[in-house]
């Protein structure tokens, strides 16, 4: 993402029954483009937080990631997108609350990493909605942020 971004929104999600922070997302835009950074707490499996710059798929897409085939209430453990395996690392219910001061939002959220963890795919079933959010991510190194 090089350039320079302003944050437009920042966003909290949080876990429904730990009533815990999971991670924030900004939405960002450099003027012309759109983009979202997710900063997860630390959780039990890692050391420190990490950073996810996050894609959202278009509509169209969604045939393709067979989203709309994932059963929320059974999750594949595993899938293959454009080439690379994905194994699911979290099904958690979360709450979304925007800085506009909405009501929050609850969602199912799934999310799946590669082995080496620096890709993800994530999947966001809303109760408001039968229709998932899929997005892909690639995870940042301490290294790479500025």
């Amino acid at each position: 993402m090089p350039g320079k971004w302003t944050i437009d929104k920042a966003h909290r999600f949080v876990d429904v029954e730990r009533q815990t922070l999971v991670f924030w997302q900004f939405e960002v835009t450099d003027g012309e483009r759109r983009q979202f950074i997710e900063v997860h707490k630390p959780n039990a499996q890692a050391a420190e937080g990490r950073a996810i710059i996050s894609f959202p798929l278009d509509p169209t897409e969604y045939n393709e990631v067979e989203s709309l085939e994932l059963d929320p209430d059974e999750p594949q453990t595993e899938l293959t997108w454009r080439g690379q395996d994905y194994r699911l690392t979290a099904a958690r219910a979360l709450r979304f609350y925007r800085n506009t001061g909405e009501h929050p939002r609850d969602m199912l959220h799934l999310e799946y990493a590669t082995e080496d963890g620096r890709r993800t795919l994530t999947f966001e079933f809303w109760s408001s909605t039968g229709t998932p959010v899929t997005s892909e991510g690639f995870c940042l190194t301490t290294e790479e942020i500025q």
